[in-house]
């Protein structure tokens, strides 16, 4: 505990005298390096959030125009109706 009120101490002198006190210089030193670290932190999870949404962006414009591209008649015309037509034509599958 006493550690924790030194520390506190010598944080509320270094906040209120200049900064250019010889005294405060690692403490200054250090909290610049935490705001810098903090804020490249920040910008690394904004640039990382942005990515993922481009490369989400690309694939929904490339399925996009692939559905755009396909022919859905073509594909109905080649597709199974094998139930359909046993169920028409009296087969096994038939209902009665």
């Amino acid at each position: 505990m006493r550690t924790l009120e030194q520390w506190f101490a010598y944080v509320s002198f270094c906040v209120a005298e200049p900064m250019q006190a010889p005294v405060c210089g690692p403490f200054w030193s250090g909290a610049m390096v935490l705001a810098f670290g903090c804020v490249a932190l920040a910008a690394l999870v904004v640039a990382w959030k942005y990515a993922a949404y481009r490369i989400k962006l690309r694939a929904a414009r490339k399925a996009e125009q692939e559905r755009a591209r396909v022919d859905r008649d073509a594909i109905a015309a080649k597709s199974w109706d094998g139930d359909k037509a046993a169920m028409r034509s009296g087969g096994a599958f038939a209902k009665r």
